[in-house]
């Protein structure tokens, strides 16, 4: 197992305890219209049919497709935590989702040869995370959770910011707060120099549009795909009229790269 697969698996035992401790939002059932919700209760009975052949991966992605349907019809204001969805509270299904997501990334890493990359597993039950931030906006454990998943992608600086939020977040359980400042201080240093990577990023990129060297990379491109054109179609003169074009542009741009 390499480092990464390696901070993966730890990461997995981190979510495993945390997620059997995380308690449900109590807040009051919203009005809302059914007829906007039948295709996420349709994806909920086939996580269910999913669930009693014991295929993991398919359960996982209903119980994802439900959410997401529900979130991406439903006002971000309105209060989900007692909508209930084929029988089941909403965030039930969250924590279905969250279960089987989790569940299927450690198939994966169980297998010497996964039918998934456990990296693309992780992204997914990090995206999980974050719609269960949307059901539970006060529950500390879920953006806690992204936070280490985060983390285990060697994604620093947004798992500190996670954690900072987890941190200042009224509900759930103090041990979770606890649990995210620590995880933050931890990271800090990594997440800096992530932090300064990124500004420095930046900083090479508007040089970049600002020197004029994007427009005329655009620019060199355009005029080699036009110059092939011009020679596909038998215009030999075209053609040589953008290759001057080409280099010419490309005198430019070197005299852009030579400058200190």
């Amino acid at each position: 197992m390499d480092g990464k697969a390696g901070a993966i698996a730890v990461a997995v035992l981190a979510i495993v305890a945390t997620v059997t401790a995380a308690k449900a939002d109590t807040g009051q059932p919203p009005v809302v219209q059914r007829s906007l919700y039948l295709e996420a209760e349709r994806s909920v009975y086939l996580a269910r049919a999913s669930e009693q052949r014991g295929d993991t991966m398919s359960a996982a992605q209903q119980y994802m497709t439900a959410v997401s349907l529900v979130e991406s019809t439903a006002p971000r204001d309105l209060n989900l935590s007692k909508l209930v969805l084929a029988g089941e509270p909403l965030p039930g299904i969250g924590r279905r989702m969250i279960y089987y997501e989790l569940k299927l990334l450690q198939e994966m890493l169980a297998q010497p040869q996964p039918m998934m990359r456990p990296e693309g597993v992780l992204e997914n039950l990090r995206l999980a995370y974050g719609k269960m931030e949307w059901l539970e906006p006060f529950n500390p454990a879920w953006p806690y959770l992204e936070a280490v998943a985060l983390a285990a992608d060697q994604d620093y600086r947004s798992a500190f910011q996670k954690c900072r939020e987890a941190a200042q977040l009224p509900g759930g359980e103090e041990s979770v707060r606890e649990k995210a400042r620590s995880l933050a201080e931890h990271i800090k240093p990594a997440a800096l120099a992530q932090e300064q990577m990124k500004e420095a990023d930046q900083q090479a990129y508007m040089e970049y549009v600002q020197s004029g060297a994007q427009a005329l990379d655009f620019a060199m491109v355009s005029a080699q795909v036009s110059a092939t054109e011009a020679r596909n179609k038998g215009d030999t003169a075209e053609a040589d009229m953008w290759d001057s074009r080409y280099q010419n542009l490309k005198k430019q741009r070197d005299q852009i790269g030579q400058q200190p």
